[in-house]
């Protein structure tokens, strides 16, 4: 058995929550550093830029157990304001 650590994951997007999701399912105790205010990588709105969209639909950012709500858009894009609803 695995020993009880104490697992620091830097960035909250898409691999760091993954990754904290992993950890503390084995156990472990996880602290999670973001520099945003919020979660989610390239969903986040403060992350997008004006005319940008990623290169993946979101079905490829979903978890196994917990898809993307059906009122995010395809693909994280930014025209005027946030790519995504509040």
């Amino acid at each position: 058995m695995v020993s009880r650590k104490k697992v620091c994951v830097i960035g909250a997007g898409i691999s760091g929550l993954a990754a904290a999701k992993a950890f503390a399912a084995r156990g472990h105790q996880i602290t999670i550093v973001e520099r945003s205010g919020d979660l989610g990588g390239v969903w986040e709105p403060a992350r997008s830029y004006p005319e940008v969209q990623t290169q993946s639909p979101k079905d490829l950012y979903r978890y196994t157990d917990k898809a993307m709500p059906d009122s995010y858009p395809e693909m994280a894009e930014r025209s005027a304001g946030p790519c995504l609803p509040d």
